[in-house]
C-alpha cells in the first residue's frame, strides 16, 4: 500500500480517474506483466476531500530484488518510489 499526502484538500468531484501502476526493474525497464490500471472517482481516491489518497498496488514482483513504482493520475506522473521485494 502507498499513501499520498497532498498540502491541499482535494475538490469533491465525482471526475473518473484512470490510475496506472508501473513496475520498472533495476535497470529501468518496464515489466508489462506487472502495469495495472484501475478507474476511481477523484472523490473516492482522496476520500471525500481529504489529503491523503490511499492506494494498494495490485500486484508486486514474486522475484526478490530492487523495483521502482510509478504511479500515473490520467497519464501523468504523480509519484515514484522504490520497491524492494526480499526473498
Amino acid at each position: 500500500s502507498m499513501v499520498l499526502y497532498s498540502t491541499d484538500k482535494a475538490a469533491r468531484t465525482n471526475t473518473e480517474t484512470n490510475v496506472m501502476f508501473v513496475i520498472r526493474d533495476r535497470e529501468g525497464n518496464v515489466l508489462p506483466e506487472l502495469v495495472k490500471t484501475m478507474k476511481a472517482s477523484w472523490r473516492d481516491l482522496w476520500n471525500n476531500g481529504d489529503r491523503y489518497c490511499e492506494l494498494d498496488l495490485p500486484i508486486i514482483p514474486d522475484i526478490a530484488g530492487q523495483y521502482t513504482v510509478q504511479i500515473f493520475f490520467d497519464r501523468c506522473l504523480v509519484i515514484e518510489k522504490t520497491l524492494n521485494v526480499i526473498d
